[in-house]
């Protein structure tokens, strides 16, 4: 079974990708928040643009240590036939972690639904990821994780694909925060398609502005 698994993977196809984000968020109000998230792909060894796709998410935290998040992504990416095609995508996710000593673990499930424009049918995702992050004391964390991605309308359920990853979390300064990770992403049964994804993540928090008590316009 090993000398298989080996021979599979030797004869799969391998992609080396990068996914470029942009996240811009502001709290509204108490335990409210929106984010603006703009997402540019590049597959086939990082020589063509994959997709490019802005989402808009709202997160709501009603208690510690649970979030909950909504968002809508557009999707304007490239086919098989290398032609760009447009697509949406809803989700909604929920979250929560547990900080013992230096080490936080992390859970999120996450629903998804896309939807092609010229197609009345649509895919599905149920999403669970698992992650561990290293308080260093430092302004970098250290951070392992591992997502599976399951249609829920195959009978029985059927595993699609999973990731497992590494990155570093840095607070650049103050309001603003950057993501790099390495990404393996392949299917459960299939080896024909592993993905080697490198991701960079740029954040930035907009504060509220104060309110004015001086009573100057």
């Amino acid at each position: 079974m090993i000398i298989l698994l080996l021979t599979q993977l030797a004869t799969a196809e391998t992609d080396t990708q990068l996914w470029l984000s942009t996240n811009v968020h502001r709290k509204v109000v108490k335990d409210w928040r929106v984010e603006y998230t703009q997402h540019l792909r590049f597959e086939d060894n990082l020589s063509q643009v994959e997709s490019v796709m802005p989402e808009l998410e709202v997160r709501y935290n009603p208690f510690k240590p649970l979030s909950m998040k909504i968002g809508y992504r557009y999707i304007y990416e490239r086919t098989k036939n290398g032609d760009f095609e447009p697509a949406h995508r809803y989700h909604f996710q929920v979250s929560t972690g547990k900080k013992f000593g230096p080490v936080k673990i992390g859970y999120r499930m996450g629903y998804q639904e896309k939807h092609e424009e010229d197609e009345f049918d649509y895919t599905n995702r149920l999403r669970n990821k698992f992650s561990l992050a290293f308080d260093t004391d430092t302004d970098v964390e250290p951070v392992v994780f591992a997502e599976t991605f399951s249609n829920i309308r195959a009978i029985p359920i059927d595993n699609s694909k999973f990731r497992v990853g590494l990155g570093l979390e840095i607070d650049v300064y103050k309001r603003m925060d950057l993501s790099l990770d390495y990404v393996y992403q392949r299917d459960f049964i299939s080896t024909e398609q592993i993905e080697h994804i490198a991701r960079v993540k740029y954040q930035l928090k907009v504060p509220k502005k104060k309110k004015n008590t001086d009573g100057d316009p």
